[in-house]
């Protein structure tokens, strides 16, 4: 059967010219769940009110059920009621289970399970999550609401933080949707879904070839995966070194809809604009998800850390700690201990920076996202060579070397090259010396100091002092303190 809207309103119409009442409201519940997905609210309450019309008085069937579980799940798992959805998802099994609808479980089952999520209970969440998701790999629920249970799942991953399972049911949607029919709004959200999971793996060209599709061929008819189709864009030329391509599809996103962040604050940090990249990620709105959580965490640590604003840095890491320690995931726990390794390397504890660093890049690598992996190994390399194990570092630095090349990742352009004097004086503010300090054990004027300073600065694109010794640490450049 087509799942689209169009040949659904002709079977509904079918239906009602053949009076039957209750196949007709289950073809606009399934015309309703399509335009929910495409994100056409306003044409889906319209189509779910004729529904309850036609079923209004007459015995309970599996089309009442679908009618609770779009207005008393799914209509309302974004209030504050999630009581009332763990209810109206309980009464959906219920239903299911009295009229033999495997696709009522599993549509009862998944709204419970992503209730329970947002309330907290996650374990118990997640267990019903793979419930759902077992019976739709099962292919015991029919197209439009397998279509349905794979896109609820993959955002309740994003919201629990759990990489793997997004991972590994993005490739399960993307599997499902090689089988026609499907649902074109399940077509177009797994595209989206697609270009993620590609940019993640490290296809940049697959995945800008993906998403540069969905903007041109759904603008216009779903906003939100344009709007994450050109943030996917931004992300794909930043990590290329395509700086203006990247700010230009960063801001087509935010005008779709799509808050640009954290790659529109790494841009500015990329342009050597590191105190507007700290005032862009402050700004940052707060979300639901624990993924989007991680990453903008991670970006203020980098970012305050480049702006010279340690407790910033520190506050964004034990951000990082708590949201691992709520729901503890590969992901989660590798983005929290990365953070922890910058700063400790960072501070000059260059010996405690090893074992957080080795376990985040350990974990990153066990997901398969080696952009991630990469960027940890080039800090292992400052951290073996600060330690004197010139064979480790030599290993960190080809695995790293290669990945990003096989990525396409542009490496950061060379900063003006520091002359000796400079990388001494770098080396005297990293051990916190003042000005006088540093002319005092360089035999030359503050006033010297004060211009070398200035073209450290300059020539790192550095904000502050605490920024240039965080540099000097994280590079090698000055004495460890282990």
């Amino acid at each position: 059967m087509n799942e689209d809207p169009p040949a659904l309103a002709a079977e509904y119409q079918r239906h009602l010219d053949a009076g039957r009442p209750e196949d007709a409201a289950q073809a606009a519940l399934d015309i309703a769940t399509a335009l929910t997905l495409r994100g056409d609210d306003v044409l889906a309450a319209g189509w779910t009110g004729r529904a309850r019309r036609l079923l209004d008085g007459r015995p309970e069937g599996v089309a009442h059920g679908r009618l609770v579980h779009l207005l008393d799940v799914e209509g309302r798992l974004d209030g504050p009621d999630l009581a009332g959805v763990i209810a109206g998802a309980r009464r959906v099994q219920e239903i299911g289970r009295r009229h033999a609808s495997p696709t009522l479980a599993a549509l009862g089952v998944l709204g419970e399970g992503r209730a329970l999520v947002r309330q907290g209970r996650l374990e118990a969440g997640t267990r019903l999550l793979d419930e759902a998701m077992l019976a739709t790999a099962c292919g015991e629920v029919d197209a439009t609401a397998a279509g349905s249970i794979y896109v609820h799942l993959i955002a309740a991953c994003t919201e629990l933080g759990d990489l793997r399972r997004m991972i590994e049911w993005t490739q399960a949607l993307a599997r499902w949707s090689a089988h026609p029919p499907v649902p074109a709004p399940i077509t177009d959200l797994s595209r989206v879904h697609q270009a993620q999971l590609l940019l993640l793996r490290g296809d940049l060209a697959g995945a800008e070839k993906e998403a540069a599709q969905v903007c041109e061929q759904l603008t216009g008819v779903h906003a939100s995966s344009v709007a994450e189709a050109h943030y996917i864009l931004g992300e794909v030329r930043r990590l290329r070194g395509d700086l203006s391509g990247a700010e230009s599809a960063y801001r087509r996103a935010h005008r779709h809809g799509r808050q640009p962040q954290p790659g529109f604050a790494l841009l500015r940090l990329a342009q050597g604009q590191a105190a507007t990249a700290l005032a862009s990620i402050r700004t940052a709105p707060a979300v639901r998800d624990r993924l989007t959580r991680a990453r903008l965490g991670a970006a203020h640590v980098e970012i305050a850390l480049a702006a010279g604003d340690p407790s910033a840095a520190h506050a964004a890491s034990a951000g990082l700690d708590e949201l691992a320690a709520g729901h503890s995931t590969s992901a989660l726990e590798a983005v929290a201990l990365h953070a922890r390794g910058r700063l400790a390397l960072a501070e000059g504890r260059v010996r405690e920076s090893l074992p957080l660093l080795r376990r985040a890049c350990c974990h990153w690598a066990r997901l398969d996202v080696p952009y991630e992996a990469a960027r940890i190994r080039l800090s292992l390399v400052r951290v073996y060579r600060a330690l004197g194990d010139t064979d480790a570092a030599a290993l960190e630095q080809g695995a790293a070397d290669e990945e990003l090349a096989r990525i396409g990742v542009a490496r950061a352009p060379a900063r003006g090259a520091l002359t000796a004097r400079e990388t001494e004086v770098l080396a005297l503010v990293a051990q916190g010396l003042t000005n006088r300090e540093v002319a005092g054990a360089l035999v030359v004027s503050e006033k010297t100091v004060a211009r070398h300073l200035s073209n450290i600065f300059g020539k790192l694109g550095l904000a502050s002092r605490t920024a240039a010794a965080a540099y000097a640490f994280e590079h090698g450049l000055a004495a460890r303190r282990e």
